[in-house]
């Protein structure tokens, strides 16, 4: 896959990046064979945000994600993770769902 380079980025981004909006606890091992297929396409740059991946809660995308970099050793420092919060005034919490915490969002990605 072709890369190109990005001021301040020490590693390659693909000219195409995997969303991760679909992704979903319920469908975890597809989600972790996309990504898998993705980086061994070459892909480096994943898109996520905490409303990704939703029905009533938050952060799903980005708790799968957490996951399957924890369980791929050195993967991490190939890719770059692109992640969003919610945007206040265009985005509110659905159905009195948990209101969006930087706290919890770094530690899903985490794993």
């Amino acid at each position: 896959m072709r890369t190109i380079s990005v001021a301040g980025l020490n590693k390659p981004v693909s000219v195409i990046g995997l969303g991760a909006m679909i992704f979903h606890l319920n469908s975890q091992q597809r989600d972790f064979d996309l990504l898998d297929a993705f980086v061994e396409c070459g892909g480096t740059y994943v898109d996520t945000a905490e409303v990704y991946g939703v029905t009533e809660e938050h952060g799903y995308s980005e708790i799968v994600i957490g996951e399957w970099l924890s369980a791929r050793h050195g993967v991490r420092e190939q890719i770059i993770l692109s992640s969003q919060g919610l945007i206040p005034g265009f985005c509110a919490a659905r159905n009195g769902s948990r209101p969006i915490r930087s706290r919890a969002h770094a530690h899903n990605l985490n794993g």
